[in-house]
């Protein structure tokens, strides 16, 4: 059985991952995975609150690596529009 500290680091990188849902743009596997590592170096403080881990990676957009950066300035496709 995997110790609590363990458990208690799954639980943030999930609310991690979840958090890159980019309100009306649809997250793939894919932009969570090129974001994760940047979420934690740079906004690991805002896990759960998605909404404050978007916005920072968005203010840090010259400190996080290329593919996240790709991530948080692609367009939102107009067939995204309001998913969640």
């Amino acid at each position: 059985m995997p110790n609590r500290t363990s458990l208690v680091t799954a639980v943030l990188a999930l609310c991690a991952i979840g958090a890159l849902s980019l309100g009306a743009r649809a997250e793939t596997p894919e932009d969570r995975q090129a974001c994760i590592d940047d979420v934690h170096a740079h906004c690991g403080e805002f896990i759960p609150d998605r909404d404050a881990i978007v916005a920072c990676l968005k203010r840090k957009l010259k400190a996080i690596s290329p593919a996240c950066r790709i991530v948080m300035t692609r367009p939102v496709k107009r067939s995204d529009a309001g998913k969640n």
